[in-house]
């Protein structure tokens, strides 16, 4: 959490980067850490509940944006995450800006920008240095390929159960028994009343996750749109305008346009990877790669994991996730290759 939440102020710091003086937006947000809004310097700032980021605020000195950012020119800027449904309407009404565009669920934006023309920029901002989380699906379509998970194909109804399920019947608590819906009741019911065959159903599961990927890792090497429509949804979404989109690592501000433009031109090869953990679980996963003449750059690693399958303890039981993650991690690579690079650099590099 307190990693997630470094990541997560930095987007603080980005907006107030756009000020000749940016502590004097950080005083604000710790003015106001619930949400609020202020005008500095002529650009109109406007925040929902930071209170858990202010901790992690870097105390380090902020400097001016450098011209290629100040140069998106903002009258309004918002920051998206935790924004009262009051400020999302108003933003909505005053802009014409769909709903959805403000959910991080449908675009991965941070920050909305407006100029005073009204033009909209959505800001993606990835920590330059650390790891980033690049999210997770339970089904999601690329083009022709797909993963399939959550809670497809798994029967529960087949199991029998008394008339009213008590959380006595589980290994939950009560106040956790009262917060859930009737399919995690029975899922924590067949955790305890049936340990051997919730196992089978757990092993049965991940097993049609790994022949998933081995399906979509064929689709994904051998459709160009198919790749293209994995890097806009894994790193984008689905609901932001293309060309109002950007990612920005530190001082370098990517137009994911102009990277997708690239990418249909470029020739390089898609490269899948399966992959075995070292640890006792031995978890499988798959890396994509995408190998240029010289280089070779690794989109993500998907990992499938049945979220809530061996806690017995855990509430909420969502089946089959894949996650998403940054790779490759250097210090995790006996003999790492200098010509392999993730998918910040990838980014870095076809966006020029």
């Amino acid at each position: 959490m307190a990693h997630a939440n470094k990541s997560r102020a930095e987007e603080l710091n980005f907006m107030a980067r756009f000020l000749s003086n940016p502590d004097s937006l950080l005083l604000a947000f710790e003015i106001e850490p619930n949400g609020g809004c202020i005008d500095i310097e002529d650009i109109c700032f406007t925040w929902g509940n930071v209170s858990s980021l202010l901790s992690a605020l870097n105390t380090r000195k902020l400097y001016t944006h450098e011209p290629k950012i100040l140069d998106l020119k903002p009258k309004y800027i918002y920051h998206l995450d935790n924004l009262s449904s009051d400020q999302e309407q108003m933003i909505v009404d005053k802009f014409k800006i769909r709903i959805e565009a403000l959910s991080f669920h449908a675009n991965k934006a941070d920050v909305l920008l407006i100029d005073s023309a009204n033009q909209v920029t959505y800001i993606s901002i990835k920590d330059e240095l650390g790891l980033t989380k690049l999210g997770q699906v339970a089904n999601k379509e690329y083009g022709s390929a797909r993963l399939t998970g959550g809670f497809t194909a798994i029967e529960i109804d087949r199991f029998t159960y008394p008339d009213e399920i008590s959380y006595r019947d589980t290994w939950l608590e009560e106040e956790q028994w009262i917060k859930i819906g009737s399919k995690d009741r029975k899922c924590a019911f067949i955790k305890r009343q049936y340990p051997t065959e919730w196992d089978f159903i757990v092993e049965e599961s991940l097993n049609a996750a790994y022949q998933c990927l081995d399906e979509f890792a064929f689709m994904i090497r051998t459709d160009r749109n198919s790749i293209c429509q994995f890097i806009l949804l894994t790193l984008v979404g689905q609901s932001a305008s293309l060309e109002n989109f950007c990612i920005v690592f530190g001082n370098e501000i990517i137009d994911i346009q102009q990277l997708l433009t690239n990418i249909k031109t470029m020739d390089f090869e898609i490269v899948s990877e399966p992959y075995t953990s070292q640890g006792k679980k031995h978890k499988k996963s798959l890396i994509i790669w995408l190998v240029f003449p010289t280089r070779k750059y690794c989109l993500t690693k998907i990992e499938p994991a049945f979220d809530g399958g061996y806690d017995v303890t855990a509430s909420q039981t969502k089946g089959i996730q894949y996650y998403f993650q940054h790779w490759p991690v250097k210090k995790m690579i006996p003999g790492f290759n200098d010509k392999e690079f993730d998918f910040k650099q990838f980014l870095l590099d076809i966006s020029q």
